[in-house]
This record gives C-alpha cells, sequence and structure tokens, in this order.
C-alpha cells in the first residue's frame, strides 16, 4: 500500500473544521460566532483570561480521529483522498516526511513544528512540498493491534521510512525531550540511519527559544543539566507501551547496531542540527550580527558543537572583533578576548597552527591586561589560555615549549583551586610530554600524584591516570605493573561509566597490546575479541576504532610468526581506516602502513617494506610537517629497509636525519634516541669502522641508563656489544701501531729520495705528514700537518702550496662529507 501524508493546508483545515471537537469551551460564556477562528497554531478557543488546555495526541485521536472513521472503519486519509486546497494541490499525496513523535506530545506544538519545518526546509527538499507521514492520520486506527515481528520491523523500514526518504524528529518538552524517552522514536531513529535516510528534528519555536538561551549561556559542558539532556542520551532507557513491543525493538536495535553507537548516531545528528539553527539565525535576524557579544557566543557555541567549519568561525570570530573595534570597546575586555581565543582553537582545530598560537598569544596578552586593570593576579580564562597554547605546541610536537606553558597553567589551577577535572587534564597532559621525553621518572611522580590527591579514587579522571601510567611502565620495560595499572582503570571506567563504552574498549586494546609484547599471546587474542565486540557494538564492523583493532590482531598474529595472516589483518584494517578521512584515521592508516612494512622486513621483503614505508612518510608529512617527532620513527624503519638491502650509506643518512628530528624535539634522554644509535652502531660495526660504532653504543647505553631499570635486556644486550665492539677497536689500534713501527724505514727511505739531503724540521714534518695521509691514517697525518703549519708560520707565506695543501687535507679529513659527498654522516654525540 502507498505511503500517504498530509499537507500543510490539511492540516489548518483539519483544525478550523474540529476545532470545537477538541475541547469544549468552559466557560459560561458563548463565543461570538462572528469572530474569526484562529490560525493553525492555536488548537483551543479560550477567554483571554483562562488557562491553556492541554491536549495531547492520544487524546486527539480517541476524540477526534475515531469518531470520524468508525462508520467506514477507514484511515482518515482516505475520507480526503483526491480533495485539493484553493492552489490546486492536493491535501494527501504520497509522503516525503515520516513523523516521529511521542504520542504524549502536545497537538499544539506537534502542528506548529510541521508547518515550521515545512517553511524551513522546503529548500533542502528540492522545492516540493511537504508532505506528512502522520500515523494518527495514515493508520488505521481501528485495526485491530497485533504484536510486532522482526519481520513487520523490516517492512516498516523498507516500504515506509525508506519510501518517504526523509524522518522528522519532533522534540517537545526541551528541558528533557519526550521523543527520547519513547522507545518507538529511537527506533525509528535507528531505522533512518540504517537506511541512509535524512534524519531531521524540530522544536516548538518557544522552546527552540530556550534551550538555545541556555547553552548560549552555559554552554555544552557537563555542569549544563539542559545540555546533557541532550547529549547525554541514553536511549536504552527508552521505553514503550507494550512490553512486548519493547522486547522485540531492544533486542532488533542490539543485534543491528547497539544501544551506544544510536546514541552517537542521535547526538551528532543533533548537534548538526543545531549548528545549522544557529546558522539560519544569523542569517534571518540582522541583530544578531550587530551586537559582538551575541555574535561571539554564537560562535562559541557553534565551535563547541561543530569545529570542523574553519573558514565560517574565523570569518565569524574576526568580525566580532571589528565591531568591537568600531564601538571603541576596550580591546582587553572579556568579550574580545574569548574571541581571540577561540579563534585560536579553531585554527588548531584547522591545523593552521602558527595562526592558532598568534591569536592565542594576542588574547594571553589582552587577558594580562584586564587582570591588571581589574588588579587581580591570576584568572580562569588566563590558564585556560595558556592550557590551549601548550595543547597546540604539542601538536606539533614543540614538547619543551609545550611543557613550560602547562606548567604555568597548572600553577594557576592550583592556585584557584576551583576546577580539579580540569587541573588534572592539566597534569595528565604535562606527565603525557614527560613521558615523550624520555622522562620517565618525573612521569610516573606526576601521574602518582594526580591519582594519590584525587578526592575521589573512582573518578574516571584517576582512571585516565592510571591508563596513562600504564604507557609509562610500559616504555620503561615494567610490563608486569603496567598491565595492573590498566585493569585498574578498566575496573573504574566499567562501574563510572558501564563496561560497554569506548574508554573500557580502548583499555582492553591497551592491556592486550601490554600482554603481546610479554609474549602472552593468548590473554592478548582475549583482551583484543572484548574491544572488538564493545567497538562494534558501538560503531559497527567498518568504524576507525574498529580497524585500529584489527590492526592489534595482526600484531598478534606477527608476533606468533603468521605473516600472511598478519598481512591479511593489517591490509583490512587500513581499508577500513581509507573510508574515513579525518585527520585522525590518516595518521592510523600511517601507523597502520609502517606496521605492515615491519612485517615485510621480517619476511625479508626489504622492497615492499620501503614502498609502503615511502607512503607511510607522504601521509605523515602532509599532517604534521617533515620535523615532526613522529617523523622519525619511520625514518628510523627506513634506514633499517636500506641496512637489510646492504644499502648502508643511505641507511646512515636515514639514521642522521631520524637523529636531527629526535634531539631538537623529544630531548636527548628518550630511549628511542638509544635504539637510533643503535641502529648506527650496527651498521658502522658492519662496515668495519669500530671506532664511531663504539661511539654510538656508547650514546646509546648512557642513554638508557637513565632510562631503563637496571636489568632490561636491552641494557644486558647492548653491554655485550660494547665489550665487543671495544675488543674489535682495540685489535684495529694495535694492528695499526705494528704498521706505523713497519713503516718507519720507509718513511726515511722516502725522505731520504725527496732530494732533502739536509731536511729541516718543516719539511720532515711536511713529509712524514704526507706519509701517515697516504697509508690512511688520518689523526696522525692531522697532527703532523698542524706540526708542519705552526713550524712554517713565520717561514713561508700563506699561498705557498705546501701551506695550502696542509691545510686542505685538514680540512677534508675533518669534513669529509662537505668535500668529498661522502654519505656517510658521523653521529651526534650526545651530552647526558
Amino acid at each position: 500500500m502507498q505511503s500517504l501524508g498530509v499537507s500543510v493546508t490539511f492540516l489548518e483545515g483539519f483544525i478550523k473544521e474540529h476545532l470545537t471537537l477538541v475541547k469544549p469551551v468552559t466557560s459560561k460564556s458563548q463565543p461570538n460566532p462572528g469572530d474569526q477562528i484562529q490560525s493553525a497554531s492555536r488548537l483551543e478557543t479560550r477567554q483571554p483570561e483562562e488557562e491553556p488546555i492541554h491536549m495531547d495526541m492520544f487524546e486527539l485521536v480517541q476524540s477526534v480521529i475515531k469518531p470520524q472513521t468508525a462508520t467506514k472503519q477507514l484511515r482518515f486519509v482516505e475520507l480526503h483522498h483526491g480533495k485539493v486546497d484553493v492552489n490546486g494541490r492536493p491535501l494527501v499525496k504520497e509522503a516525503n516526511v515520516f513523523v516521529s513523535y511521542p504520542w504524549s506530545a502536545d497537538v499544539r506544538q506537534v502542528l506548529e513544528c510541521l508547518v515550521d519545518f515545512a517553511s524551513r526546509q522546503s529548500a533542502k527538499l528540492k522545492g516540493r512540498d511537504c508532505y506528512f507521514w502522520l500515523d494518527a492520520f495514515v493508520v488505521n486506527q481501528h485495526a485491530s493491534q497485533s504484536s510486532t515481528t522482526p519481520d513487520m520491523l523490516e517492512d516498516y523500514m523498507d516500504k515506509t521510512i525508506r519510501g518517504c526518504g526523509n524522518l522528522l524528529q519532533v522534540l517537545t518538552k526541551w528541558t528533557s525531550p519526550l521523543a527520547f524517552k519513547r522507545l518507538w522514536c529511537v527506533w525509528e531513529c535507528f531505522i533512518a540511519d540504517r537506511a541512509s535516510v535524512p534524519l531531521h528534528f524540530v522544536q516548538p519555536s518557544e522552546e527552540e527559544d530556550l534551550l538555545l538561551k541556555s547553552l548560549l549561556e552555559k554552554g555544552i559542558s557537563s555542569s549544563n543539566p539542559i545540555a546533557n539532556a541532550y547529549f547525554k542520551l541514553d536511549s536504552r532507557t527508552a521505553t514503550a507501551t507494550l512490553a512486548d513491543d519493547e522486547k522485540v525493538l531492544k533486542a532488533a536495535i542490539e543485534m543491528y547496531i547497539g544501544f551506544a553507537k544510536l546514541n552517537e548516531v542521535i547526538k551528532q545528528q543533533l548537534k548538526k542540527h543545531l549548528v545549522e539553527t544557529l546558522k539560519q539565525r544569523l542569517e534571518t535576524i540582522p541583530e544578531i550580527n550587530n551586537e559582538p557579544v551575541q555574535l561571539a557566543h554564537y560562535g562559541s557555541l557553534i565551535s563547541a558543537l561543530s569545529i570542523s567549519d574553519t573558514k565560517f568561525l574565523v570569518d565569524l570570530f574576526q568580525k566580532c572583533l571589528q565591531l568591537f573595534q568600531n564601538m571603541g570597546k576596550d580591546q582587553w575586555n572579556s568579550d574580545t578576548v574569548m574571541c581571540y581565543t577561540n579563534l585560536g582553537a579553531v585554527c588548531r582545530a584547522g591545523n593552521l597552527t602558527d595562526e592558532a598560537l598568534k591569536y592565542l598569544f594576542q588574547a594571553l596578552d589582552l587577558e594580562h591586561k584586564r587582570i591588571e586593570v581589574e588588579r587581580r593576579k591570576v584568572s580562569n580564562v588566563l590558564a585556560d589560555i595558556y592550557f590551549q597554547i601548550g595543547s597546540t605546541y604539542s601538536k606539533v610536537g614543540k614538547f619543551k615549549e609545550s611543557l613550560d606553558v602547562l606548567l604555568t597553567a597548572n600553577e594557576i589551577y592550583e592556585q584557584l583551586n576551583e576546577d580539579v577535572e580540569q587541573t588534572m587534564k592539566t597534569q595528565r597532559k604535562i606527565a603525557w610530554i614527560y613521558n615523550k621525553m624520555g622522562l620517565f621518572q618525573i612521569a610516573k611522580k606526576v601521574y602518582a600524584d594526580i591519582i594519590e590527591f584525587a578526592p575521589d579514587q573512582n573518578m574516571v579522571p584517576v582512571a585516565l591516570a592510571r591508563s596513562a601510567l600504564g604507557d609509562v611502565l610500559v616504555n620503561e620495560g615494567s610490563h608486569y605493573f603496567a598491565a595492573q595499572e590498566v585493569t585498574k582503570a578498566i575496573e573504574i571506567l566499567a562501574s563510572q561509566m558501564g563496561h560497554q563504552t569506548v574508554l573500557v574498549a580502548l583499555n582492553y586494546n591497551k592491556r592486550g597490546e601490554i600482554y603481546r609484547q610479554q609474549g602472552k599471546l593468548s590473554d592478548a587474542l582475549a583482551d583484543q575479541e572484548k574491544a572488538m565486540d564493545i567497538l562494534q557494538q558501538i560503531y559497527g564492523k567498518d568504524h576507525p576504532k574498529t580497524g585500529t583493532t584489527i590492526g592489534y590482531l595482526a600484531a598478534i598474529k606477527n608476533s606468533a610468526g603468521d605473516f600472511e595472516s598478519s598481512l591479511d589483518l593489517y591490509f583490512n584494517a587500513l581499508e577500513i581506516l581509507k573510508g574515513f578521512s579525518t585527520e585522525d584515521t590518516s595518521d592510523d592508516q600511517a601507523t597502520v602502513s609502517c606496521q605492515i612494512a615491519g612485517v615485510y622486513m621480517k619476511m625479508k621483503k626489504h622492497d615492499r617494506a620501503l614502498e609502503t614505508l615511502a607512503n607511510a612518510l607522504s601521509t605523515r608529512a602532509k599532517l604534521v610537517g617533515e620535523d615532526h617527532p613522529d617523523i622519525s620513527p619511520i625514518y628510523f624503519d627506513i634506514a633499517k629497509c636500506h641496512y637489510g638491502l646492504q644499502e648502508r650509506k643511505e641507511a646512515v643518512t636515514f639514521c642522521s636525519k631520524c637523529l636531527e628530528i629526535e634531539i631538537s624535539s623529544i630531548g636527548e634522554k628518550h630511549p628511542q634516541i638509544g635504539t637510533t644509535f643503535c641502529l648506527l652502531g650496527d651498521i658502522y660495526k658492519d662496515i668495519k669502522k669500530y671506532e664511531p660504532a663504539f661511539e654510538a653504543y656508547s650514546n646509546a647505553y648512557r642513554i638508557w641508563c637513565q632510562s631503563l631499570k637496571s636489568n632490561h635486556p636491552h641494557l644486558k644486550k647492548l653491554k655485550m656489544t660494547m665489550d665487543e665492539t671495544l675488543t674489535l677497536v682495540n685489535a684495529k689500534e694495535k694492528r695499526r701501531q705494528e704498521l706505523i713501527e713497519a713503516s718507519k724505514p720507509s718513511m726515511k727511505n722516502q725522505i731520504r729520495r725527496s732530494g732533502l739531503l739536509k731536511p729541516s724540521a718543516h719539511s720532515l714534518h711536511y713529509s712524514v705528514a704526507k706519509l701517515y695521509d697516504n697509508h690512511d691514517h688520518k689523526k696522525e697525518a692531522v697532527a703532523m700537518y698542524r706540526r708542519f703549519l705552526k713550524s712554517v708560520e713565520f717561514a713561508l707565506p700563506e699561498e705557498h702550496p705546501r701551506v695550502v695543501t696542509a691545510k686542505r687535507r685538514i680540512k677534508q679529513i675533518n669534513h669529509p662529507d662537505k668535500d668529498n659527498g661522502s654519505m656517510m654522516v658521523k653521529p651526534r654525540s650526545i651530552q647526558t
């Protein structure tokens, strides 16, 4: 049967025709027959002093729809099929908007919403009139109510909502929308998402005004109960009138999508709806655009709901600043500071880092002036600006600068002692940077303080701190204790947020990876499967987070030596990630590509590995630039590939690039730098350059001694390698001394053959230097060349051939790369 819908004109006519049937007038005075009938937005006729009469949609059906259709037992729309309005448009036609609403909603509010939606959305419906599938009118209310079955639900989805092409969710009771409490409304949102049908929302105008006013004044943080009603909804608590219906609907939602993912779908669509509503108001209410304070609040709310539209938000905040300037308002007022701060946040989200820092530092300067004018010392706004600057620095890999700024922010937060959660968030960020810089002991101390001094040990921030502490312990080599901390984090998160949540799943990922590194592959597999079950229920099978979990499963196969299965899983994960085009997924693609290259290296397919790493390098460089610390691991892997291909010069080159980035960004104490020095030492040792190999190993050993425990297996293995290399260095030195002794007679003969019967001291020095040079004894040659230059300092002119030759050879020996074009680069010595 065709899905019919009713027009706005039909609704207005229905109200006019049946107005007296909705609720009789209770006043003794009779209405004047000559009075004009009220508009469609009014459903009752009453004296001005009377209270508004409430009638919900259920009462409408019982008192109007059923009596009108009782004789023929038809749907109400069938009584009007074929009728047209004054413009010749049919009153009943194929529906193009499915209306989802709770039957407890007020009639007047529902019909007002439909009229309002029709006027707003006609352009989105490509110029067509709205015809609403409203069950009160289009469903036969006399038909017997049969039990809901899965087959009926499938038919419901395919033939009704998919056929309409749009779903309109009516939100009434703005403080806690009724639609989110009715299971059928929740189910209809799920169907729209599954069928890729656009989901729209509409509210009564007066309630929309109140909602936006609350959000503009208090934001969408958890401290605003109105925001929580919309953005922390739990569709699992929705109910249906019939217990059997509720059971079938909830089972179907669990099977197809899961309540957690459905909540996310609804929340994202709600945010999109609110952003569109705010933008429409900016376009249709000129007064807002001329009032900078109100305009700034609109921009702040839009950026909090969706910060992806960078250009729109930048233009909006710049317009606010221009309006403030035109008004002659003091630059250091709070609203101007807010505009600069929001500009920085928007630019940072759009990867416009330089612009973000420019705006944030302007905000910082103005806030300092504002504090000085108001004769205060600090403010929460000042701390927030410092926090944003620190976050911006860390995003581009400038950890030292980030650390300095975040420490200042933390000092202010602790001094004010007003926002405990923000203080803990700042401290976690500081500890994270210490961890990135390889300062594990300090990072552990910061995390331990967060946990110890938290007001409640079961807070979510405490769980996050324990989870991050696990990362530090892994880097330090304490995998056993790391697994314990992550386990505690899982227990806290499950008790506070529920087991089927993203954070719980991500911590299963983390603990599973710890078990894999310990060699506990069965435990690792169990944890990754738990994470996969949760994430698939929340996001489905083709979400980036499920793709990342597939990558963890691939790593387990790799550790087990099943390289082919590992590659299959990695390529599956990569395919899922490529289906999304966000910044995070692009970086995850680069990470998975590096993991694929690692498998190829284990399989000795270094050429394939190099191709994969080249793609990873290109992807990540576009995101973060070529000097970001996240680039150095790719350079390290490329160096390993070249080393595996016996291309040692190229390997040394990429090792040097890796060291340059690491030392400049994460400091000189991070164990990753020690790993790079180890690879460099292996390369030098392989080409029998034992002195630079020993120097590289020594640098690695000094770094690891500061960051790793004394019994760490890496340290033991490195110490053995250093001893072997030192033996080779001593053997080479002994051989060199033997060669020098053996070359002494020939040295005298060469001096004699040079024609100097009575050589002067400087001639002898020059000849000995040339002899050392010819025998490739570079160090001794440089020493002799210098002695020659000192002896002829006042005897020979600067342009004398021997003087020129001696200076040139000293320079070439000391700096071989600059003159000879060699790819061999000596490692940078680290002062630790």
